[in-house]
This record gives structure tokens, C-alpha cells and sequence, in this order.
């Protein structure tokens, strides 16, 4: 196999009367006529489309006239292709986890929900009772305990009891899923930003954000107790104490 090439139709034709007529191989190419004078049927050939014909091997016709070794050329190839396909299945990876979290999070909401009305029913509660998910405990003697609230009269809660574990899985569901969220976001008045880089307190613990009388309590957190007189906070809404 070999691509030859000719300064000028005249070595072209040369070529092709040595090669058909006087070695006596136009036969084998199904050619017309005699043998001192074959002929042919001309079909023209786009080379742009040739040049992209497979060959075998991870090759095409234009790499067989390439000057460097077709080995290395297997190699390259090989490696584009796993680069290519490596990013493809990360991809894929990440569509796909993205699907299973949004099905799985539906899931649980829907069962969350069935729980929720069931158990409310039982205890003849209405629509406007509506389950605390942070106010799940087991019970020492078996089962569970639900905290409900009026959402109408926040004031009026009611503590139900259950046996049904769903209040509890979707609990730890929430709380999976809130910490790696708290890992990369936070909660700035109302909206959610990127995480900043935090730094470390004098106890070698993160520092948190330090609440004011006018501070967003959603916003404020409760530094870490220990550090000594004057720099813990007991809540939202405090300030330090003076040294």
C-alpha cells in the first residue's frame, strides 16, 4: 500500500501505462478494451472525504502520508480519545448525579409529606398543622415524637407521637444534604452566596459571624463557648462582654 504523487499529468500518465500496460495488470483492475490500450470508467474522487476513510487501527488515509512513524500516531490518537472520553463520562457522571439528587430529593419529599398528612389525620389535626423537621426525637420506650405547629398561630404547638421512622430518615436526609451545602454556601440576608474563606479565633477554632442588635438572626451564628471571658456569645442579639 503506498500514496504516490507526480509533478504533471504527462509522469501520470507515464506511471499509469507502466503500471497497467506494460506489467499487464489492467485486467486485474477490470478495465475495457485491449490490453496495449485499456480503458476505464473515470470516477472522480473527493480527497477531502477520502482523506477521512478508516484504514484500521485508529487510522485514516491521510495519516499514511504523515512523515512521523504511524505508531506514534496510533499513540496520539489513543491518548486524545481517552482524554475526550474521560471528560464525556465526567459528564455524564455529573448529569446523572444531578438527576438522582433532584429524583431522590422528590422522593423523600413526597413520602415526607404522606407521613406528615397521615399522622396529622390520625390526631385530627387540619391543614394548617404543619411538622417541625428539626423537632424529631426518638422515644426511650419505642417510636417517635413529632413537634406540629400552627402555622396560623405559631404559638400553639403539639408534640404527636409515631411509629413510623420516615420523620426521622427524611431528618437525616435534610441534614446531609444542609452540610455539604453549608460547605460551599451561606445565607446572607435572604440570599444564598459562595462560602468565603474563614479564618481562625484565638482558640484555633473558625471564626463566626458576630451578630448585632440589628443583625439578621437567620444570618448570625453562636461562636464557640471556651475561649475565655468576654469572647463567647450566648446567641443573637449579644455583644461581648468588655474586658
Amino acid at each position: 500500500m503506498g500514496i504516490f504523487a507526480f509533478d504533471s499529468s504527462k509522469g501520470l500518465a507515464k506511471a499509469m501505462e507502466q503500471h497497467l500496460v506494460r506489467r499487464k495488470l489492467a485486467a486485474h483492475y477490470g478495465s475495457f478494451g485491449s490490453q496495449s490500450q485499456p480503458a476505464f470508467n473515470l470516477v472522480e474522487i473527493d480527497t477531502h472525504k477520502m482523506a477521512e476513510v478508516p484504514v484500521g487501527s485508529g487510522l485514516n488515509v491521510a495519516d499514511l502520508s504523515r512523515p512521523e512513524e504511524l505508531a506514534g500516531v496510533i499513540g496520539q490518537r489513543r491518548q486524545v480519545e481517552q482524554a475526550v472520553g474521560a471528560q464525556q463520562r465526567v459528564s455524564q457522571d455529573l448529569r446523572l448525579g444531578a438527576a438522582l439528587t433532584t429524583f431522590d430529593a422528590e422522593q423523600w419529599g413526597a413520602r415526607f409529606d404522606a407521613a406528615s398528612t397521615r399522622l396529622a389525620r390520625e390526631h385530627q389535626l387540619s391543614s394548617q398543622w404543619i411538622p417541625i423537621i428539626a423537632n424529631t426525637e426518638p422515644q426511650p420506650e419505642g417510636g417517635y415524637r413529632v413537634q406540629f405547629i400552627n402555622r396560623e398561630q405559631p404559638d400553639q404547638t403539639r408534640w404527636l407521637s409515631t411509629d413510623d421512622g420516615t420523620f426521622v430518615e427524611f431528618r437525616r436526609f435534610v441534614d446531609e444534604h444542609m452540610s455539604v451545602l453549608n460547605e460551599h454556601f451561606t445565607l446572607e440576608h435572604g440570599q444564598i452566596r459562595p462560602a468565603r474563606g474563614r479564618r481562625s479565633g484565638a482558640c484555633g477554632r473558625p471564626e463566626r459571624r458576630l451578630c448585632g442588635p440589628d443583625a439578621d438572626p437567620v444570618v448570625c451564628r453562636q461562636e464557640p463557648q471556651g475561649c475565655g471571658p468576654g469572647r463567647g456569645f450566648t446567641g443573637p442579639g449579644h455583644r461581648p462582654e468588655d474586658p
